[in-house]
């Protein structure tokens, strides 16, 4: 009898401490869809921006998100319609801006969930067209893609930003995909 009763305690303290030891989690999960104009407005939030380039800067504004054509085989890559303008400073010190011109990227949306940053995997320059009458246009294309190529990381990233679509949940994103409905953010509330 006292050796069953000193197995039950040896079984009890044994099972207490894989109890204190075990890592639990009260809460519950969901995933949250994003339509495209959703996804344009969130994109909205962190435009214009204006980015460094060798001689002036890149002034980008009015994004665009474009889901792809849900037919489509392989991978699932959006697109991000923006307007472009060169911006230069001439010797006087004024500033002189291109005609505007229409870029698309696309890529394919990830998240890092150690850096809480959206992801654009894999993104490219699809098209930059230039308004016909911008007399630059060849050498401003030149430039853009040399940056491009000198400056962008794969994966693009970018903070979450602070919409009101992702405020309620932005601290418990777990990932980001695209599906067949669209982006779709993976949430754990606890």
């Amino acid at each position: 009898m006292k050796t069953q009763a000193s197995r039950l305690a040896r079984l009890a303290l044994i099972a207490s401490l894989l109890l204190c030891s075990v890592n639990t989690m009260a809460g519950f999960g969901t995933t949250v869809p994003v339509t495209a104009d959703v996804a344009t407005s969130i994109a909205g939030s962190v435009f214009p921006q204006t980015i460094a380039l060798d001689k002036g800067s890149l002034y980008v504004s009015e994004p665009l998100v474009i889901y792809p054509d849900p037919t489509a085989t392989g991978p699932k890559r959006i697109s991000l319609q923006v307007n472009v303008q060169v911006l230069q400073r001439q010797p006087d010190q004024t500033l002189v801006a291109t005609l505007p011109a229409r870029a698309q990227l696309s890529g394919e949306v990830g998240y890092d969930r150690e850096t809480a940053q959206i992801l654009l995997i894999n993104a490219k320059v699809e098209s930059l067209e230039f308004d016909p009458a911008e007399k630059n246009a060849e050498q401003l294309r030149i430039d853009l893609d040399r940056n491009w190529k000198e400056r962008i990381t794969n994966p693009l990233r970018v903070d979450v930003p602070a919409h009101p679509y992702l405020l309620p949940f932005k601290q418990g994103i777990r990932d980001i995909s695209f599906q067949e409905q669209g982006i779709v953010v993976d949430v754990w509330f606890e």
